[in-house]
């Protein structure tokens, strides 16, 4: 297998993934990522938006932030007893939505 061409890592903005991307930084993964791609769903909680440019202004490369328009007006809320998630999975032609039950 060859070098990869791009290195990124998935940012959820939490402890977690901002632990590993402090990390990755520090070369503790291998070669440092060329960016970290944060999927916002419009959802989050207030500190994970407030940890995005907290973490943006100590990682040696960019965090690009992906997001649907109006993705928190669309949601409606679910039961209280009911738990669910968009998985959005790309094809060659087109992006297909599921909303699967947990």
């Amino acid at each position: 297998m060859g070098d990869p061409k791009l290195r990124t890592i998935s940012l959820g903005g939490g402890v977690q993934s901002t632990v590993m991307a402090l990390m990755a930084a520090e070369g503790d993964f291998g070669p440092v990522p060329d960016c970290a791609i944060f999927a916002d769903t419009g959802w989050e909680p207030r500190q994970v938006y407030e940890n995005i440019p907290w973490l943006r202004d100590r990682l040696p490369f960019a965090i690009h932030c992906s997001t649907v328009p109006g993705a928190r007006r669309e949601r409606t809320p679910a039961p209280r007893n009911w738990r669910s998630f968009r998985l959005i999975g790309f094809t060659f032609q087109s992006p297909v939505h599921w909303r699967w039950p947990m």
